[in-house]
């Protein structure tokens, strides 16, 4: 199977409002003698910088504008009402591989002086015949589409595969980077139309209705692609028949599905190292009971929580291999903060696995996932 590399930057191009659509043939953009029309300034023309940056393409030439630029800003806002990116999600594979764990939290950051949203769902039910959960962290115009449209890529799967054969893994990951393919596209095109007012597929054609589009352009169009970031992380967990769905996608960088050590932890800043670093110290992994996984979760959610934009989670979702069982755990339990308090000065926490006791707390305390298809 062949999987998409994609990786990732900052976006660097910003709106410009430098010609009207169509694009007359005249239009520098599609003539071969681009240069000396740059050289002939023609009246009323000022020299200005083009609305995106050339240099970090090796050019350095400026082309006219007859109209005055707003002031550019070269990278996205980090802020604003699409919410802020720095979130965590948390999932941990346990009972020899036998069980997952999922745990996001559910603050929403706004900045600009609004407050932020602490009952912002950012965990999803997957389509039967799974029995999983995908979590997200990002952009939310960004993660909603791409959460939206995978369900939509899975259900398909599952109905087409209802009176057949069984569903494969790698199918699975191809579904995802379908859906983060199909997203991605969107957004440049987007990206295309708000800097030069024609689409994607018409760049990619090379014309446009008022003619050929000039080389320079076609080689831009490539950078502006390249550099429009795809601000999304999911994590998918869960089961399909007995065979373990456990896939991190971040961004579009290569989908991770490796079982082993059996954590993944999505999101961004220094939330995303201090709940890493905490699993490893725990020595979290897929031979772990499912006692000392939810410790290690909700220790792990703690940590990140020294990030303001990291709020609280709700609750943790379980699902078993062998199992119809999707269950929930109170992720406030007084269990989970007691075992805290005991193994806060205890390097080693494999006890909690071996005592029938922990296993019978955390047994009373399951809550039965209600799932919604």
């Amino acid at each position: 199977m062949v999987r998409g590399d994609y990786i990732g930057v900052r976006l660097r191009a910003i709106d410009g409002h430098s010609t009207k659509y169509p694009f007359p043939q005249t239009h520098p953009y599609f003539s071969s003698e681009w240069r000396e029309w740059d050289r002939r300034s023609p009246p009323g023309a000022d020299d200005r910088h083009q609305d995106y940056s050339l240099e970090e393409q090796g050019c350095d030439q400026a082309y006219h504008f007859t109209h005055e630029l707003d002031e550019p800003s070269c990278e996205w806002d980090e802020s604003g009402l699409d919410g802020e990116p720095l979130t965590i999600g948390i999932g941990v594979v346990c009972e020899d591989s036998n069980c997952v764990v999922l745990a996001s939290d559910m603050r929403m950051t706004y900045g600009s002086g609004i407050r932020t949203h602490d009952l912002s769902g950012k965990q999803w039910d997957l389509p039967l015949p799974f029995r999983g959960a995908a979590a997200a962290a990002g952009k939310m115009w960004c993660v909603q589409p791409y959460v939206d449209e995978l369900y939509v890529q899975l259900k398909m799967l599952g109905e087409r595969k209802a009176e057949e054969q069984r569903i494969e893994i790698e199918e699975v990951e191809n579904a995802v980077n379908d859906t983060r393919h199909r997203i991605h596209w969107r957004i440049c095109d987007w990206e295309m139309r708000r800097t030069y007012k024609f689409g994607l597929s018409e760049w990619q054609r090379g014309e446009v209705s008022g003619g050929k589009l000039d080389p320079l352009i076609l080689t831009a169009g490539k950078e502006l692609i390249k550099n429009t970031d795809f601000p999304a992380h999911m994590l998918l967990a869960g089961f399909i028949d007995d065979r373990l769905v456990w896939i991190r996608a971040d961004r579009r960088n290569q989908l991770q599905t490796n079982v082993s050590p059996g954590i993944f932890v999505i999101g961004s800043g220094g939330a995303i190292h201090d709940a890493m670093n905490h699993l490893i110290f725990r020595e979290q992994s897929a031979e772990r009971g499912l006692p000392s996984s939810l410790l290690h979760v909700y220790e792990a959610l703690k940590k990140a929580r020294r990030d303001k934009t990291v709020g609280a989670a709700a609750h943790y979702f379980i699902a078993w291999r062998n199992s119809q069982r999707v269950e929930r755990f109170p992720a406030d339990s007084h269990l989970l903060k007691g075992w805290a308090k005991a193994y806060k000065d205890r390097t080693n926490t494999t006890s909690l696995d071996t005592k029938k006791l922990a296993e019978l707390q955390v047994e009373m305390q399951l809550q039965t996932h209600k799932v919604r298809h």
